[in-house]
């Protein structure tokens, strides 16, 4: 028997779906609010980086639609205003064609709104405080003053700042 998988892409960019390094895998350049597929055509979707671009409803409702069994999500999470404040920004932060980010309580809410039964929750993309010091103390890395102090004043708390979720279709 043989193991194995077969995957779709699914775009609303031609380019990126022709230049991707994914080779010998169909694509379908579509919105993802309109999938040009039959209702449970996929035993899994996965849908990284997608929801914050778009209308995250209509999208979570149509991934139930074409699915069977799962769904597999990932967002960014809401920027955390201390790192902010002090510098401290990943490059979805500062992202202009983001319409929204998400709160753990939030992501968990439209999830379940859409129908969709969460299996688990996992925040990951950790800011970790010791390694941001760690590499602060490196000579050149002065220009992080700022956050160096915030950091030495108390505050060291690990922050994620995207979240995966994994779900089933009822």
């Amino acid at each position: 028997m043989e193991i194995g998988f077969y995957c779709v892409r699914i775009d609303n960019n031609l380019r990126i779906l022709q230049t991707s390094d994914v080779k010998n895998s169909p694509f379908v350049c579509s919105d993802a609010t309109s999938i040009p597929f039959a209702d449970k055509s996929f035993d899994c979707v996965v849908a990284f980086d997608l929801l914050e671009h778009t209308d995250d409803m209509a999208v979570l409702k149509e991934v139930a639609r074409v699915t069977r069994r799962r769904a597999i999500f990932a967002v960014p999470f809401e920027k955390d205003a201390l790192w902010y404040k002090a510098g401290f920004v990943f490059n979805h932060y500062i992202d202009v064609t983001h319409h929204r980010y998400y709160t753990l309580e939030g992501f968990r809410g439209i999830l379940t709104s859409s129908g969709l039964k969460i299996i688990g929750l996992y925040p990951y993309l950790w800011i970790e405080p010791r390694r941001v010091i760690r590499a602060l103390l490196k000579p050149g890395w002065l220009f992080l003053a700022p956050l160096l102090q915030l950091l030495s004043s108390g505050f060291v708390r690990r922050v994620p700042t995207a979240c995966i979720a994994v779900a089933e279709v009822p």
